[in-house]
């Protein structure tokens, strides 16, 4: 009779303490993070846009960031394991 509640506490147990650890960065973490990066980057930028993101083990978001000189496409990757964002322009 031990047997069965023991294995299911211990279930429990893993299944809360799994959870936080599974929620990490959200998308909408992501793009904000990206979007500070890309205004950081780019101070001239009247707008910026998101046009799409991708959730895998990296995030990319692709921005639109219109300035005075024109609009320019940027990808955002950002690693959700180290939390490193890296700018390219496309």
């Amino acid at each position: 009779m031990k047997k069965p509640i023991l294995f299911t506490g211990l279930i429990a147990v893993a299944l809360l303490v799994s959870a936080p650890i599974n929620a990490g960065i959200s998308k909408n973490k992501a793009f904000t993070m990206c979007k500070q990066e890309v205004k950081a980057e780019y101070t001239d930028a009247t707008k910026t846009r998101l046009r799409n993101i991708k959730d895998r083990s990296i995030f990319r978001a692709t921005i639109d960031v219109y300035s005075p000189s024109g609009k320019q496409k940027v990808e955002c990757e950002l690693n959700k394991s180290s939390g490193a964002i890296t700018l390219t322009e496309v």
